[in-house]
């Protein structure tokens, strides 16, 4: 998607999602009661009633009502931030794919972590999280 259209990712694909075999379609409201009809929680709130309030702040966070379209539309516009962010991101492939070469001791072999450390001396070194 770094070169296609975002605004049509979003609106032309439909992926269905797969409901798991023994799962029940349930809303959030029937999730509520069953939590409230088993036999644990319903002795926890015998034995402390102010369980309740807590039991019923996790399911509230718990519970959603997104519809994928949401959640598109709200990561179209993450997309859009993040691709303003990482195309001013400059990339020194060759030292990117061999960091030694350039400021490692050449007398004797350094880890990675020493040589990464011998590069944010001589210029600057930015640590960016990418799963791709």
């Amino acid at each position: 998607r770094r070169h296609g259209s975002d605004l049509l990712w979003i609106v032309c694909h439909d992926w269905k999602c797969s409901q798991y075999k023994y799962s029940k379609q349930r809303t959030p409201d029937l999730v509520r009661e069953d939590v409230f009809n088993e036999p644990l929680i319903k002795s926890l709130l015998v034995a402390n009633p102010r369980v309740r309030t807590r039991i019923e702040r996790i399911l509230t966070e718990m519970s959603h009502t997104f519809s994928l379209r949401t959640v598109r539309f709200v990561g179209y516009f993450l997309t859009k931030i993040m691709k303003s962010i990482y195309k001013s991101v400059f990339v020194d492939n060759q030292l990117a794919l061999n960091p030694s070469s350039m400021f490692a001791d050449k007398t004797r072999t350094s880890s990675l972590r020493e040589t990464l450390n011998g590069l944010a001396k001589e210029c600057p070194v930015l640590y960016v999280p990418s799963h791709r």
